[in-house]
């Protein structure tokens, strides 16, 4: 079952109200809006760690890379920015660990790669100062 909401409803009242009516939102994906400090740097930044450019304009791109899509937009808010965490689900860790220690003309800064009981992960922070959790999963626990 779809809904369809119209107006400005609180997102808890609306959730209140699904469960109430026992309707369950059917959720095809999540795209993320990420800040840019510098918007031409953020988009070669992108690019470099193998992300397509699939639509661009003077203030927001969108990257893809397989089934993964997020936006980058010429904006900034550094409280914003600072806070930002995304986890980027990889297959092969060590390959996208090798790509970002050859990234050079970037302010960005990054951990090695830890062993987790749940897989491997190390973390990113780009450009604008965004947090990727660059994350491998063991196969018995890869939330898919």
């Amino acid at each position: 079952m779809y809904v369809k909401v119209t107006g400005t409803v609180h997102s808890e009242k609306l959730v209140y109200l699904a469960k109430f009516q026992g309707i369950q939102m059917q959720v095809d994906e999540i795209r993320v809006f990420i800040p840019s400090k510098d918007y031409a740097v953020s988009k070669r930044f992108y690019q470099a760690l193998g992300f397509n450019m699939e639509y661009v304009s003077e203030d927001l791109t969108l990257f893809d890379n397989g089934n993964c899509f997020f936006f980058l937009q010429r904006f900034y808010n550094q409280e914003f920015a600072e806070n930002l965490m995304m986890q980027l689900s990889v297959l092969d860790i060590e390959e996208v660990f090798e790509r970002v220690e050859r990234l050079e003309g970037f302010d960005i800064k990054f951990e090695p790669i830890s062993q987790q009981r749940w897989g491997k992960v190390f973390y990113l922070w780009g450009p604008s100062g965004e947090l990727w959790h660059i994350t491998q999963f063991n196969s018995h626990t890869n939330p898919q």
